[in-house]
């Protein structure tokens, strides 16, 4: 329905777009403007349905009755959002579906609510909603929220919509309203405003409207691959909102209702982002308005300085950096052909892109990065290297078993560590493993503290930070059917400690531990529980220490790989290697029923879809023998277009990413690519299965591939075959060493073990040998000294004329 305003206001291409009968209609009203300055044709229209003829979206938001308390009579709303409301409800446009996306801060939740208040109004200003509709009298129609749960669902949008319509005459004279701890607004004529968070909530609602603010996904206490199950949910119940809206709502070919999305850029496959591409691929657009813009495009002028820097945006392959500020046309145009976009970006932000130029272009400019960002990068560490010195171990992955006489401190040169490096403070981390993954070791010295520039925001503050020495770090694998030996690690570590190495803690990555943890505690080693796979935090201090040059690194291949590896998802937050495979939605898993001792099967489509797959268990293979395990979750690990399909020779075909990798009959795991025709592999029932063959499908658009988290085990069969992920062992096990140093910086101030000098990685200042002069005179001034107290003074004495500073500084 079309008012004056909209008449007036609507161009030629608008006029054009319109049906015959409409074209017809408008045509007749402007010709009873011109002869009589008034439309009896339009008058009528209206008053047919309408008690009140609605005005204009920008009378709605400036007048005082309607929304102008709320809005400062329209001047705390952005000239941009002013211009994309007329958009919104311009009915020669026809959109049903607006898409907020883009920037943060620029008012994308508001924007929506306003649009909500908006709709709301025109279907209270009807004489009776139902009747127009063609509904049962007396039936709900609904103004709907969804999130992710239902403490978001009714979080900041549903709030403000409230507080909006109770600031409100017009609303306040027509509807009531209810509670005192959280008031909230009640239409008349049986429209309702609810909220929700499954399928379940909207089941026989007649939502004439809704919002999904997907902005807000991050703010719930769903982590990790829960929250993508959980997006995965929201997003069937948000189309089903769409088909029943579709089927209510129409009315002389004209979509009344509303569907709104808000949206802040994160990862190219975000849900809202996937959900554009699709429409886009399946030409179901056309009534589809996305608002995608950075801040200094939205916010007011004057806001930012006109003064511009680059920043070349990179993807998949390219890194996104920031480009010298006086770029000339000719190098813009160089880095274009490489793949680059040049985005030119107000200095004011400059400072957000420089501390991280991934969330600067999510947050401030609204572009999306690629699913996982590489989280480290040659540069970033290669600095760090400590000049000619190698690690202790003769080799990086030593080959221990159960059952052989080999130790580690046999691999392991203790003359390459000097007596005074020994003595300073460490941690050591041990990265668990049985079979087919390696346990890694590391030790990581303190040596003092250092000044650093911190911000929050764009304040800056200076913090004491400790500095760290990269002492060791190594891999072991176990050999061929045999498995690694807890007790050799534990070993490791007395005989470290016998060698005068100050251990202050070990920390274990949870992988069968706890025995470990015991034993290390009854040995009196202050043993704690850390895992990399639950906390970022651990790389986190590790990129941090690396940026402020307050770590010296041993150059080791296999930790420099590892850490180039790494991945930043930028939806779940997770650090992990790039998922090394996934399969295709067709796949069939085996499954065990446990009641009746038997297989079957299922696709990981269907698994997918259940609410909860915890009751179904699989058989997995461990060291040669098979047990029974529990699935935690099916999720998707990316989006790809590049697949193998895999025939087998009992005629199997699954297609699955080429990295996949696969049990072979021997226990070992190898990427499916690399697989090839004489290679036995393993099966749960011991068939003799092989390759038959190989073929690489290249698609046209990217599709979501699957993976399966079970519990307590990295495998699970697949027809007749097993499979696991890769691991990162070598990474973890230095990172978990310097964040439980962080996490004992308290403790090491307070026992005066740490430095108060700032030191740097280049070892330009004698940073063990003040360390050992401040030790020393902190135990002599101690005038109850224990005998160990007295030895470790002595000791330091010893060390302080053993070692000059040259010695320390080679190190």
């Amino acid at each position: 329905m079309f008012t004056i305003d909209q008449i007036a206001n609507i161009s030629k291409d608008e006029f054009a777009k319109l049906s015959a009968d409409n074209k017809e209609l408008i045509l007749k009203i402007l010709s009873e403007y011109k002869e009589h300055g008034q439309s009896t044709t339009l008058k009528e229209l209206w008053e047919v349905d309408y008690d009140e003829i609605p005005v204009s979206i920008d009378e709605f938001i400036e007048n005082e009755r309607y929304l102008g308390k709320s809005t400062r009579n329209g001047k705390s709303i952005y000239p941009y959002w002013r211009k994309k409301y007329r958009e919104i409800f311009n009915p020669a446009l026809a959109y049903e579906e607006v898409i907020f996306t883009g920037a943060i801060g620029v008012g994308k939740t508001k924007t929506a609510d306003v649009c909500l208040a908006y709709l709301l109004y025109r279907l209270m200003c009807l004489k009776n909603p139902q009747q127009y509709f063609k509904m049962n009298e007396g039936e709900e129609i609904s103004i709907f929220f969804l999130n992710i749960n239902l403490t978001l669902a009714e979080g900041v949008g549903f709030n403000t919509l409230h507080k909006m319509l109770i600031d409100s005459p017009w609303f306040m004279e027509r509807g009531t309203v209810t509670g005192r701890v959280k008031e909230r607004y009640n239409p008349p004529n049986h429209i309702t405003i609810k909220f929700g968070s499954k399928s379940d909530h909207a089941l026989g609602q007649q939502c004439y409207c809704a919002l999904m603010d997907e902005a807000d996904f991050s703010r719930g206490s769903i982590k990790g691959n829960s929250a993508l199950d959980a997006k995965n949910e929201i997003m069937k119940t948000y189309n089903a909102i769409k088909e029943r809206m579709n089927s209510r709502f129409i009315k002389n070919g004209v979509q009344y209702g509303r569907l709104f999305l808000v949206s802040s850029k994160k990862s190219d496959q975000d849900f809202i982002e996937a959900y554009i591409k699709k429409m886009k691929s399946e030409g179901q657009d056309k009534h589809m308005l996305i608002i995608d813009e950075p801040q200094w495009v939205i916010k007011p002028e004057g806001t930012f300085s006109k003064e511009k820097f680059p920043v070349a945006v990179g993807n998949k392959s390219l890194k996104s950096m920031i480009l010298p500020d006086q770029l000339s046309k000719e190098e813009e145009e160089a880095y274009k052909k490489q793949g680059y976009r040049i985005l030119w970006v107000p200095v004011n932000l400059k400072q957000s892109f420089v501390l991280d130029v991934n969330t600067a272009l999510m947050n401030l400019a609204g572009i999306s990065v690629v699913g996982a960002t590489t989280f480290f990068n040659y540069d970033m560490f290669s600095k760090c290297y400590i000049k000619d010195y190698k690690n202790p171990f003769v080799t990086e992955v030593l080959t221990i078993g159960l059952n052989d006489d080999l130790q580690i401190a046999d691999f392991f040169e203790l003359d390459k560590v000097p007596e005074a490096v020994r003595y300073m403070p460490q941690f050591i981390h041990i990265d668990g493993a049985l079979t087919g993954d390696k346990a890694g070791i590391s030790s990581v010295g303190v040596s003092g503290l250092k000044e650093t520039q911190q911000y929050v925001g764009a304040q800056e503050f200076i913090s004491s930070e400790m500095t760290y020495k990269h002492i060791f770090s190594v891999d072991i694998e176990a050999p061929k059917g045999s498995e690694i030996s807890f007790e050799k690690t534990r070993q490791f570590i007395y005989y470290l400690r016998q060698c005068g190495f100050n251990i202050i803690g070990i920390s274990l990555d949870g992988f069968q531990s706890a025995d470990m943890k015991q034993m290390l505690l009854t040995q009196g080693y202050d043993a704690s529980i850390v895992s990399l796979d639950r906390t970022p935090q651990g790389y986190l201090a590790l990129r941090s220490a690396m940026n402020d040059g307050r770590i010296g690194l041993i150059q080791i291949d296999l930790l420099e790989k590892e850490l180039i590896e790494l991945q930043r998802d930028v939806q779940t937050g997770k650090i992990d290697h790039p998922a090394d495979g996934c399969f295709t939605d067709d796949t069939e898993i085996t499954l065990y029923d446990t009641i009746h001792n038997r297989t079957f099967k299922k696709t990981i489509k269907e698994l997918f879809n259940y609410h909860s797959v915890s009751n179904y268990y699989v058989q997995t293979v461990e060291n040669g023998k098979t047990s029974l395990n529990r699935i935690k979750k099916v999720f998707i690990t990316k989006y790809v277009n590049t697949l193998l399909e895999v025939t087998f020779s009992d005629g199997y075909i699954i297609r699955c990413t080429p990295e996949h990798k696969f049990m072979l009959d021997s226990g070992e795991f190898v990427k499916i690519q690399d697989i090839s025709g004489n290679q036995i592999l393993k099966s749960i029932n011991n068939k003799e299965l092989y390759i038959k063959n190989k073929n690489t499908i290249k698609l046209n658009e990217s599709i979501p591939v699957y993976d399966l988290e079970i519990e307590n085990i990295h495998n699970f069969p697949i027809g007749n075959s097993v499979i696991v992920h890769n691991s990162k062992d070598m990474a973890d096990s230095l990172a978990g060493a310097l964040f439980n140093a962080t996490i004992h910086k308290q403790s090491l101030v307070d026992n005066h073990q740490l430095l108060s000098t700032a030191i740097d990685t280049n070892m330009e200042v004698d940073a063990q040998q003040e360390f050992l002069d401040n030790m020393q005179e902190s135990l002599l001034q101690n005038s109850h000294m224990s005998g160990a107290s007295k030895m470790a003074a002595d000791k330091i004495e010893e060390l302080i004329g053993g070692f000059g500073a040259q010695n320390i500084l080679s190190w």
